[in-house]
C-alpha cells in the first residue's frame, strides 16, 4: 500500500504517563507512532499531560488530545467509541484498558491493538503486542481472531535505537551507563549508586533522567559525598541517549523500554527490577543470557560477555520497524473490506477463482 493510499488513515493512541506511574506506556506508544507516522495520521489521547511531555509526544505524533482526568474510565471508553467513526486503528497501553474498557470500544468497529505487558485479562483486540519474550498464546486469554505479536522480534524501538541494532559499536570507553525510566518513582538509581560505591567501581557513570523524576536534590547530595565520578543528563533526547549508549561498555537499567534500547547499541547489562510489569522481561533476558543481574557487576567472565554479544545481535536486529508497518498495513487494508453474502450474480467470478492456476 503507497503512503498516499494510507495518507487518511488514522491511528489513535491511548497512553498515559507522570511521575507517579512512569512514561513507559507514552514512550513505547510514541516509539510506535514514530514507527508508522510516514504512512498515517497518527493522533495521541492522554490525562494531563505535562509540558515535557507533550513536547516528547509531538515527536512522533501530530495531534494530542487532553481527556479530562475525573472522568471514569468507562466514560471515557464511551467517549472515545462516540468519537471513532469505524474507520480507524486504535492503539491502547496500559493496566486501565481491561476487557470491560475494550468492549465498549468494540461497537465502534475500529480496529482494536494492544500493548501489553502483564497479560492479566481477557483481550478483545485484534493484535496484542507484548516485546518481552519466552510468551506464548497460552500466556494469554484472548478472543479467537486475536493475533499476538510476541518477543523481541517486535521491539518498540524509536528509529534511533533501530539504526543502532544495525551498525553496532565494536569499541566502547569505560563506562557505565544508568537508568532506570523516566520517573524512577522510588529513586532506585540511590540503590544502584551505593552497590557501585560498595563495588569500589572507578568508571565514570553516565546518569540518564526522564523528565518525571523528582528526587534530583537527594541524587546531587549523594554524589557530592560519594567517591563515583558521575555525569548527569535530563530528559535526554534519542540522538543523546544513542550516544551515551554506544560509548558506554556496561549498562545498569531497569528490565523495560530503556534495557531495550541499550540492547540495540550492545554491551554489558545489568538489570535492576524496580516494577512487577517487569518480570517477563527480567526472566527472559537472563535466561537468554541477553543481561545480568546487578549483583553480577563486575564479575561476569569473558565467555559469558561473549555469548551475551552474541545473543543480543540475534535477537535485536533493528528491523521491527518493517514487521510494525506490515501488521498496520494489513489492519488498514482490513477496514477497506467488507463481507457479504454470496448471490447467483457470483457464479462467473467463483468460477474463475475456482479454476484460477
Amino acid at each position: 500500500m503507497s503512503k498516499e493510499q494510507n495518507s487518511k488513515r488514522k491511528i489513535l493512541f491511548r497512553a498515559d504517563g507522570s511521575a507517579a506511574i512512569g512514561l513507559g506506556h507514552v514512550i513505547r506508544s510514541c516509539a510506535l507512532a514514530d514507527m508508522l507516522k510516514e504512512y498515517f495520521e497518527c493522533h495521541f489521547f492522554i490525562r494531563e499531560p505535562y509540558d515535557a511531555l507533550q513536547h516528547e509526544i509531538k515527536k512522533s505524533c501530530e495531534y494530542i488530545h487532553t481527556l479530562p482526568a475525573s472522568a471514569s474510565f468507562t466514560e471515557e471508553a464511551t467517549y472515545l467509541a462516540n468519537q471513532l467513526s469505524g474507520e480507524e486503528i486504535l492503539v491502547l497501553d496500559g493496566y486501565r484498558f481491561d476487557t470491560a474498557y475494550q468492549w465498549i470500544l468494540a461497537t465502534s468497529n475500529c480496529k482494536l491493538v494492544c500493548i501489553d505487558d502483564i497479560h492479566s485479562y481477557h483481550f478483545l483486540a485484534d493484535v496484542v503486542i507484548n516485546h518481552a519474550g519466552g510468551l506464548t498464546r497460552n500466556d494469554y486469554s484472548v478472543a479467537p481472531f486475536t493475533q499476538l505479536f510476541l518477543g523481541p522480534s517486535y521491539a518498540l524501538l524509536r528509529k534511533e535505537f533501530l539504526q543502532a541494532a544495525k551498525h553496532r559499536e565494536e569499541e566502547k570507553k569505560d563506562e557505565i551507563f544508568i537508568s532506570l525510566g523516566g520517573g524512577d518513582i522510588n529513586n532506585d538509581i540511590l540503590l544502584v549508586l551505593k552497590l557501585l560505591e560498595e563495588k569500589q567501581v572507578r568508571s565514570t557513570c553516565n546518569i540518564v533522567l526522564g523528565s518525571a523524576y523528582t528526587h534530583q536534590d537527594e541524587l546531587n547530595a549523594f554524589l557530592h559525598q560519594s567517591s563515583l565520578t558521575a555525569t548527569i543528563t535530563r530528559n535526554a533526547a534519542p540522538e543523546q541517549m544513542v550516544a551515551l549508549m554506544k560509548r558506554s561498555k556496561y549498562a545498569i537499567c531497569a528490565p523495560s523500554s530503556v534495557s531495550f534500547e541499550y540492547l540495540s547499541t550492545g554491551g554489558e547489562l545489568y538489570l535492576k527490577q524496580t516494577a512487577d510489569n517487569q518480570k517477563d522481561v527480567l526472566a527472559f533476558f537472563l535466561k537468554q543470557q541477553l543481561a545480568f543481574n546487578i549483583e553480577e557487576f563486575g564479575e561476569i567472565t569473558d565467555d559469558g560477555i561473549l555469548v551475551s554479544a552474541q545473543a543480543q545481535k540475534h535477537w535485536f536486529d533493528g528491523q521491527s520497524d518493517y514487521r510494525f508497518q506490515k501488521i498496520f498495513t494489513r489492519l488498514s487494508e482490513e477496514l477497506s473490506l467488507g463481507i457479504r453474502s454470496v448471490n447467483e450474480a457470483d457464479v462467473n467470478l467463483y468460477y474463475e477463482w475456482a479454476n484460477d492456476p
